[in-house]
């Protein structure tokens, strides 16, 4: 009874050891996603188009890949197409695209969706478009001629970045208490977005009745490679009729270079919440721009909030932005007699 008793013990042992071994295997394989400064990425793919053709028809094959950690939802990713019309043309029977990903809904225009990079995929979804292209007669004078493709991507997109902070409530040290940290600015890098929180700055206004108001002066940078843009105009951007880069030129001023900060939140207090005043702002939410790729937003906890009386902290200020982003890739196709 004893050896059997004494088996299923070691047995038991055994087993607990394998589950543990085996989650801390599979938390070694997580990975952070909300790292790099890339979100969706198009390229041409090999020889498509080839960098010379003969007169008639050849294929345009494009890859898109959401290399960042937002995810882009239906109606939230537009491909845009555009061409020299006096040379080229669409040829709309023949077109593949993968359905789950993507349509077309006009001859120069595609809508995507695709999921960013998560803890278990390091990458991230990508789609294939490809369409035939058709070359128009050249001039009787011309032997050859060099042409011009543009493809356009916008998209909606998020950085959610997160500093540790210390939330300093007595910053002249009339406490008698020691304390468990001293506020300071922190610097961030990329947080798997084209758009990246690089600074918080921190400072401690002394509200009236015994409460505090931290402040919070917050970086941001383009870091990635193309346009950021109003949220909720990628569409817009990308227009459906054919693209061109004066597209960008007629969109409001305010429109370009123009992030919005949809959340900011510590220790229970938020902005979705109200808790927060924030400069500059707007009537239809809190709106800064970026000037030579970096901008700035100051932020301040609402008064009667945070007691003076409370101890200083250690804590995480979570910020969420929103934006659209837009990025081309150009190819050159000699045309040549046939």
């Amino acid at each position: 009874m004893r050896k059997t008793m004494r088996k299923a013990f070691i047995l038991a042992l055994l087993l607990v050891s394998f589950f543990v071994v085996s989650c801390d295997q599979q938390q070694s394989f997580l990975i952070n996603p909300h790292q790099g400064s890339e979100g969706v990425t198009i390229e041409f793919l090999p020889d498509m188009p080839p960098a010379a053709v003969y007169e008639g028809a050849f294929y345009l094959g494009l890859k898109l890949t959401n290399k960042g950690a937002s995810e882009i939802k239906r109606e939230q990713g537009f491909l845009s197409l555009a061409l020299e019309t006096d040379y080229l043309g669409f040829s709309a029977e023949d077109v593949q695209v993968d359905d789950q990903h993507a349509a077309f809904d006009s001859a120069e225009r595609a809508k995507f969706n695709l999921i960013g990079k998560t803890k278990y995929d390091p990458v991230g979804e990508d789609t294939l478009v490809t369409l035939q292209l058709r070359t128009k007669p050249l001039d009787p004078q011309l032997e050859t001629l060099t042409t011009n493709i543009l493809a356009t991507i916008c998209y909606e997109y998020e950085t959610q970045a997160t500093a540790n902070i210390c939330i300093d409530t007595d910053p002249t040290n009339m406490h008698m208490t020691e304390k468990v940290c001293q506020m300071h600015d922190t610097s961030l890098t990329d947080q798997g977005a084209p758009i990246a929180v690089t600074n918080v700055q921190q400072t401690l206004l002394t509200g009236i009745g015994g409460y505090v108001q931290p402040q919070f002066i917050i970086t941001v940078r383009n870091a990635g490679n193309g346009q950021p843009l109003k949220a909720n105009t990628a569409e817009q951007a990308c227009g459906s009729g054919p693209f061109s880069q004066q597209a960008l030129a007629v969109q409001p001023k305010r429109a370009l270079d123009t992030i919005k900060l949809k959340d900011l939140s510590f220790a229970g207090f938020s902005l979705a919440n109200g808790q927060f005043e924030c400069s500059p702002a707007a009537n239809d939410g809190i709106f800064f721009a970026l000037e030579n790729g970096v901008g700035t937003i100051k932020c301040t906890l609402k008064g009667g909030l945070l007691k003076q009386s409370q101890e200083s902290f250690l804590t995480n200020l979570f910020i969420v932005l929103d934006y659209a982003f837009t990025t081309t890739a150009s190819r050159q196709v000699q045309i040549k007699r046939g």
